[in-house]
């Protein structure tokens, strides 16, 4: 499970894959990384980083 929270501890979208949240994110928000959007990705109850939650995303691409 991957949820994407702002810094205020808001949640702002759940999804089951990495790609299902990426998709959730607004298109023009996709070429800033979150950081700079004050949100972070939390995977399985774990707050993941930014460059982590990228390479969830590739190696989920990379399956399909």
């Amino acid at each position: 499970m991957f949820e994407l929270f702002n810094d205020m501890g808001g949640i702002r979208g759940t999804a089951e894959s990495a790609l299902a949240l990426r998709d959730q994110i607004p298109t023009s928000s996709t070429r800033r990384s979150l950081t700079s959007l004050s949100m972070f990705v939390v995977h399985n109850g774990k707050k993941i980083s930014p460059a982590e939650f990228k390479r969830l995303c590739a190696a989920e691409a990379s399956e399909r």
